[in-house]
């Protein structure tokens, strides 16, 4: 999952704690909490992992700072329209060496059908008929909206469980060049 402005929220987890597990997720929020110093501001909600659950994440956390007309498939349009030759390329390049998380990849021949395929929403199409948001997609969505996320991975060792995606840095616009 992850975390923008006062929102935090873990990959991965139902949405609904199944029966005996409720109160394992609650330890878990606790534990994201402690992780990010207690601070009252941050809340950790538990996103399913549908294949939109970044998005969702930062859907929430846009939401509680005042931007009411976010959704998912806006943010998937926003990555969508950021791609370019060079990114199709190099994710043609990862597919054709069966690099992990690239099989999305199969049968996209064009930059447009690889936009038209980030654009499929997973609670529409299920998750492994949608592009999952990686690296690309989340500096593009922290560049967006100039935010700072903090993804939260309950997969991977301690040491490597929290990742921090910072906005590009604005480049200042020169006066000749729109000359």
């Amino acid at each position: 999952g992850g975390a923008a402005g006062g929102a935090a929220a873990a990959e991965a987890s139902p949405a609904e704690a199944p029966s005996g597990s409720k109160d394992m997720l609650m330890s878990r929020a606790s534990a994201v909490r402690a992780r990010l110093c207690n601070d009252p501001e941050v809340s950790v909600r538990y996103t399913e992992a549908s294949g939109d659950c970044f998005y969702e994440a930062i859907v929430v956390a846009l939401q509680e700072l005042g931007h009411v007309f976010v959704s998912v498939d806006m943010l998937r349009s926003v990555v969508a329209e950021s791609l370019g030759e060079e990114t199709f390329s190099v994710y043609r390049l990862l597919y054709q060496q069966s690099a992990e998380g690239f099989a999305f990849m199969k049968g996209i021949g064009s930059l447009d059908a690889l936009r038209a395929k980030v654009r499929v929403a997973g609670r529409k199409a299920g998750g492994r008929n949608c592009v999952w948001a990686d690296g690309f997609a989340m500096e593009t969505i922290a560049s967006h909206f100039r935010l700072c996320l903090l993804i939260v991975d309950e997969r991977m060792p301690s040491s490597q469980r929290f990742t921090r995606i910072m906005p590009k840095p604005i480049e200042p616009s020169s006066p000749t060049a729109a000359a």
